[in-house]
């Protein structure tokens, strides 16, 4: 219109005098395309798992319903077979979730009518989860359950052998140890805090394995170093005294209490435990204060006091050698001789 106008006739304005003559025109207006999409607003990041869940239905595939629910924060996907899409299989199956994973703060669902009757509503209501809603006939508001109905119907009509319900649950198992796209983490690791373990890991090396192996070489090396030891009952031992560690105290050994702790007697009467690794065999003769003590015996100062042998006298006893004296005549030097003479 303004070429063609422009070809025969100018003023000052007349591009925006056209543009406002289309304008309030009512036929053009109600032919018009649709405007420009708006800019993309992405929900925003949820701080905890499991706090906002999208849901919607896919289907029929193979005769069947299927609820289809998100989690926005770890893209956690449950998918449940669903014998028809309407308000009590909606709220029975959420049910089943929740028991596992608990009541989400939000749930954002499109206008279908299992999602805005007032059964669900009510449902909703109390237990305490905010329900929000996308504009009609606009599934970009509720992307991330659009994105996984998407990508649940492209794997069913992959996977063809097998029964539905198998088919389902690999489909799942795998979806939920693949690392997400946008998060780099498995939707299993941010949701429950680990990996369930899978074929995959059969490559890697097992760690309890791994840590049982080295802890026999380590038992291996140190068996070598430091074999291991034993006493009977009434073994002569040195005890550590503990904790200074610096003196080793003479005792019996009087009862085992297991394979490496003992039951020491010591001279001064008192029992004690100890560990082998503080006990050591004593080679000193053994004398009355080593002896086989019995149970109920107690030390008598008067008694077992050690008695010492007095000392004896030899009975020749020896002489002292006379003094030795040198022979030689000594004289005064010659020139000291004038001061003697």
């Amino acid at each position: 219109m303004k070429a063609l106008a422009r070809s025969f006739v100018w003023w000052p304005g007349i591009d925006k005098e056209l543009e406002l003559k289309v304008k309030q025109c009512e036929s053009c207006q109600k032919n018009q395309y649709l405007p420009a999409t708006a800019p993309i607003q992405p929900w925003e990041f949820p701080k905890t798992p499991w706090s906002r869940l999208h849901i919607d239905y896919a289907g029929p595939v193979d005769g069947h319903m299927f609820l289809v629910v998100v989690d926005a924060y770890s893209k956690w996907l449950d998918v449940r077979i669903a014998k028809q899409a309407n308000s009590r299989t909606t709220i029975s199956i959420l049910r089943s979730i929740f028991a596992t994973h608990g009541i989400p703060e939000l749930i954002v669902s499109d206008n279908g009518t299992p999602f805005t009757s007032y059964e669900f509503q009510a449902f909703t209501q109390s237990n305490g989860i905010r329900h929000n809603t996308s504009a009609p006939y606009h599934p970009a508001t509720n992307g991330q359950a659009e994105r996984a109905v998407q990508t649940f119907k492209q794997y069913l009509r992959k996977a063809t052998e097998g029964s539905l319900e198998d088919r389902l649950s690999q489909f799942l198992f795998r979806y939920r140890i693949t690392p997400h796209s946008t998060t780099g983490s498995a939707p299993a690791q941010l949701l429950m805090g680990r990996l369930p373990r899978s074929r995959l890991d059969l490559l890697r090396p097992n760690l309890h394995n791994k840590v049982q192996q080295q802890q026999e070489r380590q038992k291996a090396y140190k068996d070598n170093r430091a074999p291991t030891r034993s006493f009977a009952i009434n073994d002569a031992v040195l005890v550590a005294d503990l904790p200074a560690r610096d003196t080793w105290l003479p005792g019996i050994i009087t009862k085992i209490l297991g394979s490496r702790s003992y039951e020491i007697r010591l001279t001064d009467n008192r029992t004690i435990r100890r560990h082998i690794d503080h006990i050591r065999t004593n080679s000193i003769p053994r004398s009355r204060d080593t002896e086989e003590l019995p149970t109920d015996w107690v030390p008598n100062p008067m008694v077992d006091a050690p008695t010492l042998p007095s000392p004896s006298l030899p009975e020749n006893p020896p002489t002292d050698p006379p003094p030795r004296r040198s022979g030689r005549t000594s004289r005064p030097p010659d020139r000291l001789v004038d001061q003697y003479a």
